[in-house]
């Protein structure tokens, strides 16, 4: 799994450069469901959430300002700081 992750992070950056967001692959709103699947699953199992309710919440934010069909990496959208 590991090994893959620099590749990745590699896609990302260069959507990320680009603002192109294709999530014809996989999109935001896909990959947000599976992560309220984990919170779930692991709320009923008594285990820490702190982290996946931070993702979670960073999702639902781009999917409100209209990323749901985007890929992962158009969530910087909303964690960008504004410098104006």
């Amino acid at each position: 799994m590991t090994a893959i992750l620099p590749a990745i992070a590699s896609g990302m950056a260069t959507a990320i450069d680009a603002g192109d967001y294709d999530g014809q692959q996989a999109n935001l709103g896909m990959m947000t469901a599976s992560v309220d699947h984990l919170l779930h699953m692991s709320r009923d199992r008594g285990l820490d959430t702190g982290q996946l309710e931070a993702i979670k919440a960073v999702a639902d934010r781009a999917i409100a300002k209209g990323h749901g069909a985007d890929d992962w990496a158009s969530t910087i959208e909303v964690l960008k700081v504004n410098k104006d």
